[in-house]
C-alpha cells in the first residue's frame, strides 16, 4: 500500500515551496514526517489503535520515491490496507482458519474493522492533526533552505 502527497498540506505550503526549484528535500521532510505520525498512531491511546502483533505492520512504514514534485509513503505488508480501510475478507477455499482464545476458528468471511494509522479520513483526505504536524516539518525545512536574510 503506498500514498503519495503530490499537491503540499495548505495553500500557503505550496506557494512557499514553488519558491525551491529543488523541492526534493522539502518533500522527503514531509514523507519522513507522514511516516513518524502514522508511526506514533501504534503508541498513541487516543489514535484508535491498529491491531498490533509483532509491530512489523509499524516498523514497514517508510519513504519511497522522492520527485521533485511528490514523495510517495509505503508500507509492504499485504495486511496494510485492510488495517487502515477495514474489509471483509472471504475464504477463498471452504473456510479461513484462525486462532481465537486458544480455540481453532473456521468461518466463510470475516469483516475486519478499520484501524487507521496513516492521518487520512476515508475520503484520503489528511486530517487536521495530520496536516499540522506534516505542515510543520515542511514549513521548518523550507525556513532552513532559505537564504540566510530571507527567512
Amino acid at each position: 500500500m503506498s500514498m503519495r502527497i503530490k499537491d503540499g498540506i495548505s495553500p500557503e505550503l505550496t506557494k512557499m515551496a514553488k519558491r525551491f526549484s529543488n523541492r526534493r528535500p522539502i518533500l522527503k521532510v514531509m514523507g519522513a514526517s507522514l511516516v513518524s505520525v502514522s508511526q506514533e498512531a501504534f503508541r498513541n491511546p487516543s489514535f484508535k489503535q491498529p491491531l498490533m502483533g509483532s509491530g512489523a505492520l509499524r516498523r514497514a512504514l517508510r519513504v519511497g520515491a522522492v520527485t521533485n514534485n511528490a514523495v510517495t509513503v509505503s508500507v509492504d505488508r499485504v495486511y496494510a490496507a485492510i488495517h487502515q480501510y477495514g474489509g471483509k475478507i472471504v475464504a477463498k477455499g471452504k473456510s479461513l482458519h484462525f486462532m481465537m482464545g486458544g480455540k481453532d476458528v473456521f468461518v466463510k468471511s470475516v469483516v475486519i474493522p478499520a484501524r487507521p494509522y496513516m492521518p487520512f479520513d476515508d475520503n484520503g483526505t489528511m486530517t487536521p492533526a495530520g496536516q499540522k504536524r506534516v505542515g510543520r516539518a515542511t514549513k521548518a525545512k523550507m525556513k532552513a533552505m532559505m537564504p540566510p536574510g530571507t527567512r
